[in-house]
């Protein structure tokens, strides 16, 4: 009968964190490749976390977030437009809807009407962020209340009521107490169409109108002596030298 020898036949295994095979240990395998990770500098160029790629990175994530929270918001009405409309599935209009005032817009083609909101769209306001009712709001240019939002305090919108603005961002100028018009030092703004007062005919293109906007008489012409003191001749013209006044 064989003896024991009183010594443990289980020995422990080594690891040399400098060779990844000899890792067993998910954990441990972890927390060595973040070491390493947090540890390596780069060579410095842009793809480094330290380089400007990292912050490209985040700007890009960024706006992500911030496009995702914009279509959330507006119920994604404009992305939603954009995509589904094409030259393919595009109908045209020929007229207003039922529930739309014809276009009053001077100059529009015939069938036209403003942009407008999907079918089903209501304006909801917002009282409990002190949104006042759309019909209390400065209206300069007598905007929908689909074109002309409110905007909110906070990045992203959830602080109380500051304003309206256009389709393009813009806050209406407002009227001055003083000039009851819409003023900014000596400029003034207008919204909902502009008459020259003055009678000057210096400030307007004479013999333009709204149908003419280029009249006979206000057609330019080549002044011919002057280009011929200047080095003009036919030879010049047909070879193309454009830079033939310079000597």
């Amino acid at each position: 009968m064989a003896g024991s020898t009183g010594v443990s036949t289980h020995a422990t295994m080594q690891t040399d964190p400098s060779d990844l095979s000899t890792i067993f240990d998910n954990e441990a395998l972890i927390d060595e490749l973040m070491k390493r990770d947090l540890a390596e500098r780069g060579n410095g160029f842009e793809s480094d976390e330290e380089g400007t790629g990292y912050d490209v990175k985040n700007d890009l994530s960024q706006a992500a977030a911030d496009s995702a929270f914009d279509q959330m918001i507006n119920d994604r009405v404009q992305l939603e437009d954009n995509v589904l409309d094409d030259e393919d599935n595009l109908h045209m209009c020929v007229g207003s809807p039922d529930d739309r005032e014809p276009c009053q817009l001077e100059g529009a083609s015939p069938g036209w009407f403003p942009p407008g909101p999907k079918e089903g769209w209501q304006y909801k306001q917002k009282i409990a962020k002190k949104e006042p009712h759309f019909s209390a709001v400065d209206n300069p240019g007598g905007w929908s209340s689909f074109t002309f939002r409110p905007q909110f305090a906070d990045r992203y919108q959830t602080g109380d009521y500051m304003h309206h603005v256009t389709a393009g961002g813009a806050i209406p100028v407002p009227i001055n107490e003083e000039t009851g018009k819409r003023t900014i030092g000596n400029w003034e703004f207008f919204y909902n169409g502009w008459k020259q007062e003055d009678p000057n005919p210096n400030f307007v293109r004479r013999g333009a109108s709204k149908d003419t906007v280029f009249p006979p008489d206000r057609k330019a012409q080549l002044d011919g002596p002057l280009l011929k003191k200047m080095g003009l001749t036919k030879k010049r013209m047909i070879d193309g030298d454009v830079l033939f006044f310079i000597n």
